[in-house]
């Protein structure tokens, strides 16, 4: 004979206990919901590290509304917005401060150069990005020569035509180079015209030729020693640094 089963309504319908717990699930989500829309309002904005920028530019840019819910903003999209219309910043990191503050710390990039173009000046940072254009020449940053930025705009990488990434290259290589050695405020200008046979004039009085840019930071140690210990106060003249590395040769023709 055929078991029978036998369902009760009860059982078809759900236990009151389930639909209970139900209910109180959904009513807890929707409070936290409601809370968040009610209490996680922007209130303030803090912005930190700002310095060629006021704190009123950085939160224009990032898009910050006051009133606006603090849980649900696009980090990435703020980032976004700062880094299109402020070149000079160069990193950013966004933090919420429960319950109602927003803080934006920046971290700046500097002027390192400036390169001239048709009567313009553009002013480059030490990774070659582009951050200002200038009617006037830029004064106490070095010049690029023997290098024209192609369609400079300002916010992205100079582009120099011909051998631009060798270019740019050796420019970011001297730049840290000259940074580390403390030797950056001391130069005028940087030629580019040949990737592998770099020259700067530093000093106000001295062309240099540091050749191929490897072991920049042994070369301009050298050089600070020479115009220091062995060269008296009013000379001028070149140095040739171009055969350091190779030959361990150093040569200073004066000028008169």
């Amino acid at each position: 004979m055929a078991k029978t089963r036998r369902i009760s309504a009860q059982s078809r319908r759900g236990s009151p206990g389930c639909l209970s717990m139900l209910f109180l699930l959904i009513c807890v989500i929707a409070a936290a919901v409601a809370a968040i829309f009610i209490f996680f309002k922007m209130r303030t904005v803090e912005v930190v590290g700002a310095e060629h920028y006021a704190p009123e530019q950085i939160v224009s840019a990032s898009g910050a509304e006051i009133g606006s819910n603090l849980v649900f903003v696009s980090k990435s999209g703020m980032t976004r917005g700062i880094f299109a219309e402020l070149p000079y910043v160069s990193e950013v990191r966004i933090n919420r401060k429960l319950p109602d503050t927003l803080v934006i710390t920046v971290s700046e990039t500097y002027a390192a150069a400036y390169v001239a173009e048709g009567g313009v000046y553009w002013l480059i940072d030490p990774s070659g990005k582009i951050l200002e254009r200038c009617l006037e020449r830029p004064s106490g940053v070095m010049e690029i020569t023997g290098a024209t930025p192609l369609m400079p705009t300002v916010g992205s990488k100079v582009d120099f035509g011909e051998e631009s990434e060798l270019r740019l290259g050796t420019f970011v290589t001297a730049v840290e180079a000259l940074e580390r050695t403390g030797f950056i405020s001391e130069v005028q200008s940087i030629d580019l015209s040949g990737v592998y046979d770099l020259s700067v004039r530093c000093c106000n009085r001295f062309n240099v030729e540091l050749g191929a840019p490897e072991e920049l930071d042994y070369k301009l140690e050298y050089l600070d020693a020479i115009i220091n210990d062995k060269l008296r106060p009013n000379q001028k003249g070149s140095i040739d640094l171009s055969k350091l590395i190779e030959k361990g040769e150093a040569r200073f023709l004066e000028e008169y």
